[in-house]
């Protein structure tokens, strides 16, 4: 027994160290697929929107393809197509829209209308050359190409841009100089009027022939010097203006010089003109009151004008109008009424009393009037007082702005309505 235990024991072991069989693996089949990696990319692309213009699959399958296959490039086809005809109407909706151009034809020469530069332009060309003596500017006219020496053209360009110059501001460069005799006496006698503008003496232009003066040299000029024809002609517009309100009513008359300097910023010009203006219509109205009132006035008047001060005089007389009406038509009840003329005249009480009948004939219709204008009185002396003083707080846009209501309102109840034109 125990060799046959032996024996079973050793075949054991020899099952056992016996080397194993290797087993074969068979490998997994690949998952295949009906689109290749590149068309795979293509398609979700598509899917994604990501690829606007649409291209044409190339497939390289050596087999034909199965009817799913099919399906899925018809729905590809028509998905691409829907979206290109929808930008396609975009596109043709887009082109409706806009405009072709009309391509302009060239001007003929005959239409062409030229202007000179300015002349600090003309100084750059200038500077750039060694020797201007027989430099020439090819000028284009209505006649055709025309030559000038470049120093003339430059005197006209210096000529015309101080002619802009003046229109926007009133004032001329002293240090300017012109070869051309012409354009120096016209100069000068802008520089005069512009002295007498900014010194509010108007009645320089009354009692002179200053503007008719300088349209007769402008003639001249533009008779010479086409080129200057069009800033010579603003100029005029404007000395044309001047010359037609001086002969108007002086209260009309300073309206339009308070407008005018007013549009040049020259505020501070401006608001003492209004502040006198407003006292001259209360005058000029009061003498329609009654004979005695007119003849007061007007003695007073010139009783003034004799004086060596004159124009203090006068501005004391507006001082006491403005405050006598300020006084006596306000809806401040606490103000103590003050009289017409700045000393004791019979003719105080007379006015005050032709006033307050025809404030109370119109009190209907035109008691807003009378306050209105006492409220005016009240701003612009206001105004008037802060840049006197130096313009403290306030803004020179705003100043501008508020002197245009001021005028506009003047314009409204002493031109326009009148409201102290005397009733019948």
């Amino acid at each position: 027994m125990a060799n046959l235990q032996q024996a079973l024991d050793s075949i054991r072991d020899r099952i056992e160290n016996a080397p194993k069989p290797k087993v074969k693996q068979t490998p997994k089949p690949k998952e295949t697929s009906l689109f290749s990696d590149e068309e795979a990319k293509k398609l979700e692309r598509e899917m994604l929107g990501l690829d606007v213009i649409y291209k044409e699959p190339n497939f390289k399958k050596s087999y034909s393809p199965t009817q799913n296959e099919l399906v899925v490039e018809v729905e590809q086809n028509t998905q691409v197509l829907t979206l290109l005809t929808k930008i396609q109407v975009s596109l043709d909706a887009l082109d409706k829209k806009i405009e072709t151009p009309k391509i302009k034809k060239e001007p003929k020469i005959s239409n062409t209308k030229e202007e000179a530069i300015p002349y600090e332009l003309v100084k750059m060309m200038i500077s750039e050359l060694d020797d201007i003596s027989t430099a020439k500017y090819q000028l284009q006219t209505k006649n055709g190409i025309k030559e000038i020496d470049l120093e003339q053209y430059y005197e006209i360009s210096k000529f015309i841009t101080m002619l802009k110059h003046y229109k926007y501001s009133l004032t001329i460069d002293k240090n300017l100089d012109f070869e051309d005799k012409n354009f120096n006496l016209y100069k000068d006698k802008l520089n005069l009027i512009s002295q007498n503008l900014l010194a509010n003496s108007f009645r320089f232009f009354e009692k002179s022939k200053i503007i008719s003066e300088v349209i007769d040299i402008g003639k001249k000029i533009k008779s010479d010097f086409k080129l200057s024809k069009i800033a010579i002609n603003d100029v005029e517009d404007m000395l044309s203006q001047i010359d037609k309100a001086v002969k108007q009513e002086e209260y009309k008359k300073q309206y339009f010089f308070s407008k005018l300097l007013n549009e040049k910023g020259l505020i501070l010009n401006s608001i003492t003109i209004i502040n006198e203006m407003l006292g001259e219509y209360i005058i000029e109205s009061s003498k329609n009151l009654s004979a005695v009132s007119k003849d007061r006035i007007q003695n007073y008047i010139d009783h003034i004008s004799l004086k060596s001060s004159s124009r203090k005089a006068y501005y004391k007389f507006h001082k006491s109008v403005k405050d006598f009406f300020r006084t006596n038509f306000t809806d401040e009840q606490s103000l103590v009424s003050l009289a017409f003329f700045p000393h004791k005249d019979s003719a105080n009480e007379e006015i005050k009393n032709k006033m307050h009948k025809l404030y109370k004939a119109n009190k209907m219709n035109k008691k807003n009037y009378f306050i209105d204008y006492s409220n005016l009185i009240d701003n612009v002396r206001i105004i008037r007082n802060d840049l006197a003083h130096g313009n403290i707080g306030k803004v020179h846009k705003d100043i501008g702005v508020t002197i245009d209501e001021i005028l506009t309102d003047f314009n409204y109840l002493a031109i326009e309505k009148d409201f102290l034109k005397k009733q019948v």
